[in-house]
């Protein structure tokens, strides 16, 4: 009774099936949660182990939530009016993060650009900027992306976005097989977006949804933050208790039901 009572709060709560709970006859609960004030939400698997991700398209709220220990600017990569290309199997590496970009064929190619040399890349930021292009050669090529490798027990990142050819396209971006969408913005504004977890974050990728082949579509991101997450912010507690809550109340409907029966 206590094991149906269960698996019917986790369902109201998380709009699953109940059979999902299960494996082999055996509960299986993994932590979930959902945070909407400038976040959007992740569900924990129940396999292997628990990651939970909390994104943001605050600045704000992703700097309350963690430690940052570096800012990558890019600043001084590109000269003025133009710009680096990195085209070597670890890509650009600085301040021990790896940024390898990807083309349609699978080579390594990704640049630095100052983007004070046209009003096209211009976001009023000023100064230099990682840029991946994003032309294949047909529609059934693989998208190119950008690959980040990051060094050790990196638990918060976040980074501004935004692209080229047209402006306001959606980043499909990637952490621990979990993807994520992240929109941009029209010129001159960037977007922020960024990323918390309670697990290390080894690495990432980022591509763009809704470019044409053959065009002329570039993804840029500069002012890359990462460090560790404050874990006194994450709504874990608050999570449980909701569900407790849900537990304690189904378990007095259902208490109420049979006496009136």
């Amino acid at each position: 009774m206590k094991r149906y009572l269960v698996l019917e709060a986790l369902a109201l709560r998380t709009g699953r099936h109940p059979a999902e709970f299960l494996s082999n006859g055996v509960l299986h609960v993994a932590p979930y949660y959902s945070r909407s004030d400038s976040c959007r939400s992740y569900a924990g698997r129940p396999t292997g182990a628990l990651h939970h991700h909390s994104t943001y398209t605050d600045p704000t709220a992703w700097q309350a939530a963690s430690n940052v220990q570096q800012t990558i600017t890019f600043q001084g990569l590109a000269p003025t009016d133009g710009s680096t290309t990195y085209e070597g199997s670890t890509g650009l590496t600085t301040g021990g993060v790896e940024f390898i970009g990807y083309t349609s064929a699978g080579t390594s190619w990704i640049q630095v650009i100052d983007t004070d040399f046209s009003s096209w890349y211009d976001f009023g930021s000023g100064g230099d900027a990682l840029l991946q292009d994003m032309d294949r050669p047909n529609s059934s090529s693989p998208l190119p992306y950008i690959q980040i490798v990051l060094p050790a027990n990196v638990t918060a990142l976040g980074m501004d976005l935004f692209t080229v050819s047209p402006n306001a396209l959606n980043y499909s971006i990637t952490v621990a097989g979990n993807q994520y969408t992240a929109p941009t913005d029209p010129s001159p504004t960037e977007a922020f977006w960024g990323v918390t977890s309670n697990t290390p974050i080894s690495s990432l990728t980022l591509t763009l949804q809704g470019t044409a082949y053959n065009g002329s579509t570039s993804a840029l991101l500069e002012n890359f933050q990462f460090g560790t997450s404050d874990l006194s912010q994450a709504p874990e507690a608050a999570t449980f208790v909701l569900i407790g809550s849900g537990l304690i109340a189904i378990a007095g409907f259902k208490k109420w039901v049979g006496k009136r029966r």
